[in-house]
């Protein structure tokens, strides 16, 4: 069924994904939010990190951990985008991510009372593995990124029970990209789109985001970046947002609640050239079903 996120305003339901912006927003903003997220009484908490470990994740998963009074399980590693962790050491496409320092150290560095267990991940057979140890020891505190999240999808069956997108509103009307990601990717993203979509751009991430959101006119928004994304959110007021899946690999189908407006999200740095161009047909193949 259609996923619901909420952002960290507003209490969870049981099943909810809640949205904590910390990644510019320092050390102290990240135990802030940690400490006052409302969290359920029992079963496992997933915490969602960046596969290259940007911003202060440590500090909320230290603050979390203290809270629940678990030891958590962290495994960054996504090993589909060329992430793994391999003898403790985080590699992207088999360099080290910070030259000879252990994930293990890195934390040591920040959080000296933190204790993880780290398990390597160099496959995602290995990461199915880390799943199902992680259920079946009811762990209750689990760190990791995107990799980790598919292998728990996998290993419950819950990646195939469901067909989200057939539930979408048909998207409609124009076409706009806020590309605040500075990444190659999307750059070579949107350089495919052609005259497909208007491309907007800037630095300054609040005024893109105002200004893709009074372009959109209620129709199809793509934003390119994690924190552009938010910016939109935020420029749109909106406190809860319902996503139905993945309609090309890496990009992201959503609906604003109570808005008319598509929205379509995906890391900055992830994707094929062509994921925008498959985006978009993907979501006129799915108009012309519903039509």
């Amino acid at each position: 069924m259609p996923q619901r996120i909420v952002l960290s305003g507003r209490a969870p339901h049981v099943g909810d994904v809640v949205l904590l912006p910390v990644r510019r927003g320092g050390t102290k903003r990240a135990r802030l939010l940690a400490q006052n997220v409302a969290l359920p009484g029992q079963g496992m908490i997933f915490v969602k990190i960046d596969s290259t470990l940007r911003g202060p994740w440590v500090e909320l998963v230290e603050t979390l951990a203290t809270r629940l009074g678990a030891e958590p399980l962290l495994c960054p590693a996504f090993p589909a985008r060329g992430r793994t962790l391999e003898n403790g050491l985080p590699m992207v496409e088999g360099v080290p991510l910070f030259e000879s320092t252990s994930l293990a150290e890195l934390i040591a560095a920040r959080a000296p009372a933190l204790r993880c267990s780290i398990p390597d991940a160099r496959s995602d057979d290995d990461l199915d593995a880390v799943a199902r140890g992680a259920a079946a020891a009811e762990r209750r505190l689990v760190v990791g990124s995107a990799g980790l999240a598919e292998a728990f999808a996998r290993v419950t069956g819950s990646a195939d029970e469901c067909a989200p997108l057939a539930d979408a509103p048909a998207a409609r009307g124009p076409v706009v990209v806020a590309a605040g990601s500075r990444a190659a990717a999307t750059a070579r993203q949107v350089a495919q789109l052609g005259d497909r979509a208007v491309v907007l751009r800037g630095k300054a991430l609040r005024m893109l985001a105002r200004a893709a959101v009074e372009a959109a006119h209620g129709g199809t928004l793509i934003a390119c970046g994690g924190e552009t994304a938010l910016q939109i959110l935020h420029a749109l007021r909106v406190r809860v947002l319902m996503v139905y899946g993945e309609v090309a690999p890496a990009v992201v189908l959503a609906r604003p609640r109570n808005r008319d407006l598509t929205l379509l999200t995906k890391s900055g740095s992830l994707g094929q050239d062509d994921a925008l161009v498959a985006a978009l047909e993907a979501l006129a193949l799915l108009e012309r079903r519903g039509a």
